[in-house]
Order: structure tokens, then sequence, then C-alpha cells
């Protein structure tokens, strides 16, 4: 995948000339990165649960079972990453279960 500083140079080819930074804001808007959120404690959600949340509102349609796949392989690979390498506010050390529930709230 091209840069932004190569897609810049590349539009630039076609184009009238403009800054980087207008062209970055044309880019932005094109491509909806205005309505990217940063995940915050109230809205805290896997990037799988994400994703199908996004998907849905663009298509009719995802199988659940592939749903509840990727949610338990992201799940699984949260756990692994984290298994004994984090800390919670009082500095103990958490399992990675620990850290996936205390991080998503979620059993």
């Amino acid at each position: 995948m091209a840069t932004l500083e190569t897609q810049y140079k590349n539009w630039l080819k076609e184009n009238e000339p403009i800054t980087y930074s207008e062209w970055l804001e044309k880019f932005s808007e094109i491509h909806h990165l205005d309505k990217l959120k940063e995940p915050t404690m109230e809205n805290k959600q896997t990037a799988v649960e994400w994703l199908i949340e996004e998907i849905h509102k663009n298509m009719e349609f995802i199988p659940v079972h592939i749903q509840e796949q990727a949610k338990a392989m992201e799940k699984k690979q949260i756990i692994d990453a984290n298994e004994d390498s984090s800390t919670n506010e009082l500095g103990e050390f958490l399992t990675g279960e620990q850290y996936y529930n205390e991080t998503y709230g979620k059993i």
C-alpha cells in the first residue's frame, strides 16, 4: 500500500497543485477518516467487534458463526499476548484472562 505522501505525489501528477494539508483534508473527507473514533472506556471494543459493527452498517448479513469465530480467535490472541505481562492500577500482574476481562469488561 502506498504511503499518503506517495498518493499525494501521484494525485498531483493528474490534478491542479494544492498543498499537502489541503490534499490530506480532501483524502480524509473522501475516505471518511473524520468519522473514526478513538476508543474510550465507554465504547471500548475489540477490533473484530468494531469491524462487525461497521460491516453491519453497510451490509445486510454476516453469519453469526463467522462473527463468533472471529471474536473467539481475537480473544485468544489478546489473552495470549498479555499473559503475565500486564498490570492493574495497583501494579499487580494479571493473567491474560484477567487483562481481557478488565479491559473489555467481558468474561
